[in-house]
């Protein structure tokens, strides 16, 4: 014979606390119960003793209070005739609770949502993950049901924040291969469930920026490129259009340093009778250049100290008199050579650095500029403990499998085999590496743009620019130069043209 379980519809009047409970009656949190039965009604019946006409309640003590708070006429009740020596035991141990991790909330969110089966995307228009930061929109489930589950589930946290503890758990579980430690940092209680989402919206955007980098990289070997050399002074540019140029980048003759072969003997620049002089005419070449740029586009100068006669601050003084002439100083960057020629060193160390100056037309944040990264010693993305610099206290932050270089460049001098493999015989007095220029050709300009190079010399600044498919530009009074740069810049170009073959073949 089967037991009959039978709940009974009671009067809100007939309705009592067990006595030997009262003692235990404490203020509790009501809200969640009393917005679920208001909206809802009464699922679970209270449980108790039935005598006579009157319900003694052991378990739903809140929602007789709640009911009582809405004006209700009745409830439900089950009568399950506890022996007056056990109802103390019984209310205890029935009563015990843990603390829901956030993997379970995760999980009975998913299923109270309706969330269990759904794809990829019609789970991200359910939830509304794409207007995350929108306290208006919660997607097609709406913000009201949110909020019903956050009560259902009497969860210590709002609509807003499940939400975004939603996303994570929808992230890790579409990602196998991205559990970075945001959900192990959580449930050990490391950070919040806010500052969780802020180390996966960071994860996101460094993996986009990652993907926009490997775009830029390909477009930039495999798009169409050329070259212009113009065996003339960089002071007259008017054989380009204005605005048609996104950087100027070169290295010029340094200040009594080398003479030049061919220059003309009105005017041998890098000899100037005084530095302030020197200063005064490399401006001018600037000057020119402003009409030339696009309106965020920049010029970058490496530049040598010179200590003829002791210390003559030159770089700072170049950088000075380019502020003064109306250029935002961007960054004076370090290049530090690896193999520097032994030169005579009075009073001071042997000298291994240069100065890189980028100068732009806009300020900083109206300039363009990627960012440059090299492999990171983490290798992946990950979840790192730090130091807050404000508190001292123990910050959390993203790494990622790249990371920024920084401006300082240690980079050795150029090495004849730079160019060897064009013609052996051919002799420049101060060559530049072109790994020097590519970190600058790839931070500020984009595939397809133009550079120009208003020293060209050798051709390494070119040379790096279409290789990195960008158009390139250059001017030199010495014929002998120009001549050179030709056939490396055409070997170049030949070089690349087949490398896009293979690049297609093993596309």
């Amino acid at each position: 014979m089967k037991n009959v379980i039978n709940v009974e519809v009671i009067e809100v009047d007939n309705i009592k606390i067990h006595p030997l409970l009262e003692q235990f009656v404490k203020p509790k949190k009501k809200d969640h119960i009393e917005y679920t039965m208001n909206r809802l009604g009464q699922f679970t019946p209270l449980l108790g003793n039935l005598v006579g006409d009157t319900f003694y309640v052991t378990d739903g003590i809140v929602r007789l209070e709640v009911a009582k708070s809405l004006g209700l006429k009745t409830l439900q009740c089950l009568h399950i005739n506890i022996p007056d020596e056990d109802v103390v035991k019984i209310r205890l141990t029935s009563n015990q609770r843990t603390k829901m991790s956030y993997s379970e909330m995760m999980h009975y969110g998913e299923h109270m949502l309706g969330l269990i089966g759904k794809s990829q995307g019609k789970k991200r228009d359910l939830m509304g993950f794409d207007f995350i930061d929108k306290d208006e929109h919660y997607g097609l489930i709406g913000k009201g049901r949110w909020e019903l589950v956050c009560h259902l589930l009497d969860l210590s946290i709002c609509a807003s924040t499940l939400r975004k503890l939603m996303e994570i758990k929808w992230f890790e579980d579409e990602n196998p291969g991205n559990k970075v430690g945001i959900m192990a940092g959580l449930e050990n209680g490391l950070f919040t469930i806010s500052k969780a989402h802020d180390l996966l919206e960071d994860k996101i955007k460094k993996e986009s920026k990652i993907e926009e980098r490997k775009r830029r990289d390909y477009e930039g070997k495999v798009n169409d490129v050329s070259f212009h050399l113009f065996n003339t002074s960089s002071f007259d540019l008017s054989n380009i259009p204005d605005g048609s140029m996104r950087m100027f980048i070169q290295s010029p003759p340094y200040f009594q340093l080398r003479e030049y072969r061919n220059q003309p003997d009105y005017f041998i620049h890098g000899q100037e009778e005084t530095l302030a002089d020197y200063i005064k005419n490399e401006v001018k070449f600037y000057q020119g250049a402003k009409r030339k740029l696009l309106p965020n586009g920049v010029i970058v100068i490496i530049i040598g100290e010179t200590y003829r006669d002791g210390y003559q601050g030159v770089c700072t003084k170049l950088e000075t008199a380019l502020a003064e002439d109306g250029w935002y100083i961007h960054d004076v960057n370090t290049f530090v050579k690896t193999n520097q020629k032994a030169t005579p060193h009075v009073a001071r160390f042997l000298n291994s650095k240069e100065t890189i100056i980028v100068a732009g037309l806009k300020p900083a944040n109206e300039t363009l500029f990627n960012d440059v990264t090299r492999p990171s010693s983490i290798g992946e993305f990950k979840v790192i403990p730090g130091s807050s610099r404000t508190t001292g206290g123990k910050g959390y932050s993203m790494a990622s499998p790249e990371s920024s270089i920084t401006n300082v460049f240690i980079e050795s001098v150029f090495q004849k085999s730079e160019y060897a493999d064009v013609e052996d015989e051919f002799y420049h007095q101060a060559p530049t590496s072109v790994n020097i220029y590519e970190k600058f050709i790839l931070g500020y300009s984009n595939p397809g743009e133009n550079v120009g190079d208003l020293f060209v010399g050798s051709g390494s600044g070119l040379e790096s620019a279409i290789l990195n498919g960008r158009n390139g530009f250059g001017w030199d009074v010495d014929h002998e130069s120009i001549d050179f740069c030709n056939k490396r810049l055409t070997k170049r170009l030949e070089e690349r043209e087949q490398a896009k073959i293979e690049l297609s073949i093993a596309a």
